[in-house]
């Protein structure tokens, strides 16, 4: 082995650690795809929350987003399977006088949790691995950097989502994500429960790392890479016990 090889599988080892253990073999289920909605990368938020309503109370430690990242390639033994989870979930939900629920939400991306124990233990057999310290660390490191989410220029990820029938059962939201300075629009399937002055919405759905303008790493000739696919998981909940608006 080259030593520019050597030190190419080193930097990879540092982004998909995990080379001293192998984990699982991936199974990947069945995850909608979010539905880009025509329109570019620049698109303004919407003032969905502004509009005429009641302010619900979001329950923030009820209400995550969370993200599956895989690995790929011929050496992908070599690497973990990683999940982030948001850590300061903020922001807003309201229910609009005209019957629809809008959240407008936020968190900073230099608080995502990188691979928490409990987390991975939840996230299922693909997460069964467990990564050590040193690993956790570059990992993160290398998700803050200006390559992924370049946290130092954009620190904050938001979203603005809107579901038109709270009703309970299955339904659809329109969803604004603004990540790395650019707003982009998606359409995806959530279910909602609605439980006296609670509701909660939930969802599981795919996207693309390119549709966000994040390039997938890849070393080697793509022998050891993150695939391009992420699978997010999603709660929002909140309260009735806002005052009319």
């Amino acid at each position: 082995m080259t030593p520019i090889v050597r030190l190419c599988l080193l930097s990879a080892l540092t982004v998909l650690p995990g080379a001293c253990s192998l984990p699982r073999p991936q199974v990947v289920q069945p995850v909608p795809a979010a539905v880009a909605v025509p329109g570019g990368v620049d698109v303004p938020a919407p003032d969905w929350i502004d509009r005429p309503g009641r302010d619900w109370v979001l329950d923030r430690a009820g209400s995550y987003v969370r993200i599956r990242v895989y690995r790929g390639g011929r050496l992908a033994r070599l690497g973990h399977n990683h999940v982030l989870q948001t850590g300061d979930l903020d922001g807003r939900v309201r229910m609009l006088d005209e019957g629809a629920g809008v959240a407008a939400l936020r968190f900073r991306a230099d608080a995502l949790i990188v691979d928490d124990p409990a987390v991975r233990a939840a996230a299922g057999d693909d997460f069964a691995s467990v990564p050590d310290a040193a690993a956790v660390a570059g990992t993160r490191s290398n998700l803050l950097g200006a390559d992924v989410l370049d946290a130092v220029r954009w620190p904050q990820v938001t979203l603005v989502a809107r579901v038109d029938a709270l009703q309970q059962g299955h339904g659809e939201a329109m969803l604004h994500l603004s990540l790395r300075g650019s707003g982009r629009r998606y359409r995806l399937p959530v279910t909602v429960v609605r439980q006296g002055g609670r509701v909660t919405v939930s969802g599981v759905w795919q996207v693309s790392q390119q549709q966000l303008g994040i390039t997938p790493f890849a070393v080697l000739g793509g022998a050891l890479q993150v695939r391009d696919r992420l699978d997010v998981d999603f709660r929002v909940a909140a309260d009735e016990r806002g005052a009319p608006l």
